[in-house]
């Protein structure tokens, strides 16, 4: 079985109506999305415990590997409440 025909049994398989005239662009979006995959990074916002009446408490911010972040600041609001304040950048046009 050549690449080609692995791919089309593949994506036959997700999108029925795709042909071998369609192998460029499965494979071009298949590099898209596995590309995107290896450059996302992640966040996790670590409680205590799961949401619930009694919440957990805010531990830390870690990356994808465990490591403590720091991707914000607490500002206290006048409303009383804390909030970890986190900018977002906005994205340039294109």
């Amino acid at each position: 079985m050549t690449a080609e025909q692995g791919m089309c049994e593949i994506w036959g398989a997700v999108c029925p109506d795709c042909g071998p005239e369609d192998y460029e662009l499965i494979v071009a979006e298949a590099v898209t999305k596995l590309a995107a995959n290896a450059l996302s990074r992640t966040i996790d916002i670590v409680f205590d415990g799961p949401p619930a009446p009694k919440a957990g408490r805010f531990v830390e911010v870690e990356d994808e590997l465990g490591r403590s972040v720091d991707v914000g600041k607490w500002v206290e609001r006048p409303d009383g409440y804390w909030a970890l304040r986190i900018r977002i950048p906005l994205e340039s046009p294109e």
